[in-house]
């Protein structure tokens, strides 16, 4: 991402405005929409790092929900958005436990798991 390079935050504003103008263009049965969820996601708590503003963080929680909740239960991908649920702890592990139950044996999530606890 250009903003992790720059640092700039009109990168990050950019992004953020042309990832909602995609998934508010994209139809609600396709099957990226998501990925673009999930992106959207993953930069709003980029900008609640950056900020602290709560509303990025119920933004970025609400997205990851909407993402999850359009997804199909046995998606090779849902371990994925699963773990970025950051609702609350509670839930979060809640949601992890899902994931590994309903991931299979190639997916990514155990190797996206060894950053757990961790922040850079």
């Amino acid at each position: 991402m250009r903003f992790e390079r720059t640092g700039n935050p009109n990168n990050l504003a950019e992004a953020l405005r042309i990832g909602q103008q995609a998934a508010d263009t994209i139809p609600p049965e396709h099957p990226n929409l998501a990925i673009l969820l999930n992106a959207q996601s993953n930069l709003l708590l980029c900008r609640f790092e950056m900020k602290g503003s709560i509303e990025d963080l119920d933004q970025a929680i609400d997205k990851i929900e909407e993402a999850i909740n359009i997804i199909p239960e046995r998606n090779s991908n849902s371990a994925v958005y699963l773990r970025n649920n950051k609702a609350d702890l509670d839930k979060a592990i809640r949601l992890l436990g899902q994931a590994v139950k309903t991931s299979g044996t190639g997916s990514m999530l155990i190797p996206s798991l060894q950053n757990l606890g961790h922040k850079p």
